[in-house]
């Protein structure tokens, strides 16, 4: 954030640099303020991985039990 010339606080995306308007949804990434659109393509940007990671999801790897004939 920063004072603009009417000394207002202004914030800005830091991603695409463009100044938020009142009641605009921010997202918070890794310290720093993004707006929806960049929020959205950090996050596509993610592999499943990673995002099954930030739900809370395992990852399992399946593996067949012995001696189970293969079809």
């Amino acid at each position: 954030m920063r004072l603009n010339n009417i000394n207002e606080y202004a914030a800005y995306c830091s991603q695409c640099r463009l100044m938020f308007e009142a009641g605009e949804e921010m997202f918070s990434w890794e310290g720093e303020l993004v707006c929806a659109d960049c929020f959205d393509a950090l996050f596509s940007e993610l592999d499943r991985y990673d995002r099954a990671r930030l739900i809370g999801s395992r990852i399992i790897n399946y593996r067949r039990p012995g001696r189970t004939p293969v079809s």
